[in-house]
Parts: structure tokens; C-alpha cells; sequence
């Protein structure tokens, strides 16, 4: 295995920290990685190891669906489920990875310590509350907070605490709001889409402005017809009258003759 903590002074992947300037931007030993070479190869469980170790796998050569697949530590395979009754989210020591679940059945929450300690999390089994309950009871005391992890390293360090705490299963924070948005505590407002009357609002202006327009164009189009129409019409009549008179003028003509 080659990367960072591996090969520091290795210059086709990391750069000495004083030769890099402030406006930069490289990959360099700030950069956590492992990189694998011919001697050493990645299997998928060595994927899943170093991605859960907090180091980004690079890949030399191209590889199966079953090695990216090792990269993904949060939601389990077919997750999260459809089942609409199942809108809160659990970390399954079981499986290691995510699942959904009635939101009104008992858990404990995973409460962690995001401000100095951000991989310490505390699973305590007495606390074992439904989801909507854990924010409103204080259930996670300060400074520990209702967490979700963002991370593959925080990911793994919450699995830890629920071995040590004799925890299968724990609630994360993470509820489903909507068909296709998920959002952290208990029915907050979804960040990817407009609350209902803003939309509705936004939707009718459009709708409006787009009549008024459409409108304006079409009494436009409707004058100009008119105006074509008239035009036409009154060249008409000046034919047929100066068809008339012709004709008169003919009449008078041939009886003076005769």
C-alpha cells in the first residue's frame, strides 16, 4: 500500500508542505489517502477497511462494481426502503450500515459529541424512546446532541459505541420528509424544495404573467387581423363601385350611339 502516512516524500503523490503556496491547491499529505500497487493489491474488504479508517482508496487500475460498492458505508443494500410507515432512520450493528424504520417504535439515540470530541458517540440503552420524542425530551445531555455520522470515520466510531453499549440497534438523526428528501431531527423543513404556498405563490405569478403576456399577443394578433379584414373589405367595395360605374358609364354610352 502506498499513500498518505505511507509515503510522505513519495513526489508522484504527495508535495512537501513548504512548497506549497497559500493559493494552491494539490493533493498533498493534507490529503487522506491510500493508494494500492502491483505487490498490493485492493480486495474489497481492504477497500471497505480504509474507507471506514477515514483514507480515500485510489484506484490504479479499473475495478469490479463490487470494490465501489466497498466505498459506501452508509445506507444497507435496498435501502432506504419505500415502505412509507418507515420514515426515520436506524444504524444497524447487525448489517453496519443504515435502515428505516417506523418512527414509532423504541430506540436509543445516537448522541454525539460534535463541538470538541467529534468521534465520540454515546449509545445508552435505558434511553430507548420513539424518534419524535428525543429532541423534545433532551435525551442526548450537552454538550452530546442527536447526531447523524457525515463521515466514514464517525460512521465507524458509532458502531463502536453500540458494541461497547450492548446496542443492536439506535436511532441516527435522519427523517424522511418528503418521497425524496431526508433531513436531519424530527419533520423540519426540507432544504431541496419550496414549502407549499411559496411554491403555489411562485407558480401562480408565473402562471399570471405568462397569461398577461399570452393575452397582450393575442389582442395584438386579433387587431392586426381586424385591421386586415377592414382593409380588405373596403378595397372591395371600391371595386365593386368603380365596377358599377363603369358599367353605367358603358350603358349611357351605347344608347348615345344607337
Amino acid at each position: 500500500m502506498a499513500g498518505t502516512g505511507f509515503d510522505i516524500a513519495a513526489s508522484n503523490f504527495t508535495v512537501p508542505p513548504a512548497s506549497v503556496a497559500r493559493t494552491d491547491t494539490v493533493v498533498s499529505w493534507n490529503f487522506a489517502y491510500v493508494a494500492d500497487t502491483p505487490d498490493s493489491p485492493f480486495t474489497p474488504s481492504l477497500v471497505a477497511q480504509v474507507s471506514q479508517c477515514g483514507f480515500t482508496p485510489l484506484f490504479s487500475k479499473s475495478y469490479t462494481l463490487e470494490f465501489i460498492n466497498a466505498t459506501l458505508w452508509s445506507w444497507a443494500d435496498g435501502q432506504p426502503s419505500q415502505d412509507y410507515y418507515r420514515n426515520c432512520a436506524l444504524m444497524d450493528l447487525a448489517t453496519g450500515r443504515w435502515i428505516t424504520e417506523n418512527c414509532a417504535n423504541a430506540y436509543p439515540p445516537a448522541c454525539a459529541d460534535l463541538t470538541t470530541a467529534p468521534f465520540t458517540w454515546v449509545v445508552d440503552p435505558a434511553s430507548a424512546r420513539q424518534y419524535d420524542t428525543i429532541e423534545s425530551q433532551g435525551l442526548c445531555k450537552a454538550p452530546l446532541v442527536f447526531a447523524i455520522p457525515r463521515t466514514a470515520q464517525e460512521h465507524a466510531s458509532l458502531l463502536g459505541a453500540m458494541r461497547l453499549a450492548g446496542v443492536q440497534r439506535a436511532w441516527i438523526s435522519y427523517n424522511r420528509v418528503s418521497p425524496v428528501c431526508w433531513v436531519k431531527g424530527w419533520q423540519r423543513p426540507c432544504p431541496y424544495q419550496f414549502p407549499k404556498d411559496l411554491l403555489f405563490g411562485r407558480l401562480l405569478g408565473a402562471n399570471l404573467k405568462q397569461g398577461i403576456f399570452i393575452l397582450l399577443v393575442s389582442v395584438v394578433f386579433l387587431i392586426y387581423q381586424a385591421r386586415s379584414q377592414w382593409k380588405a373589405s373596403r378595397e372591395n367595395r371600391r371595386r365593386a363601385e368603380v365596377r358599377k360605374k363603369i358599367k353605367q358609364m358603358e350603358y349611357r354610352s351605347v344608347r348615345k350611339v344607337e
